[in-house]
């Protein structure tokens, strides 16, 4: 299964969900509650690689899209 990538709407920072967020984003996808708040794992360009830094954020899941692995790496690489 291939990773999947987000980006925060609010905040531009691109990650990866971790922790409970990962099945529970398909089940909130559709739905909007306070109590939808997944951990995203911030993504860092670094060297020429794409790495997962130490910072995760608390992110309501109204405020992730799930964007391609090319742009994660357009972006954070500026290519």
């Amino acid at each position: 299964m291939a990773k999947k990538y987000y980006k925060n709407k609010a905040t531009g920072n691109y990650g990866v969900l971790e922790g409970s967020g990962l099945s529970a984003f398909a089940t909130r996808a559709n739905q909007s509650s306070v109590n939808d708040y997944l951990n995203l794992r911030i993504l860092i360009g670094i060297g020429g690689m794409i790495e997962l830094s130490s910072r995760t954020k608390q992110v309501h899941s109204n405020d992730l899209i799930e964007v391609t692995e090319d742009e994660v790496v357009r972006t954070l690489l500026n290519i």
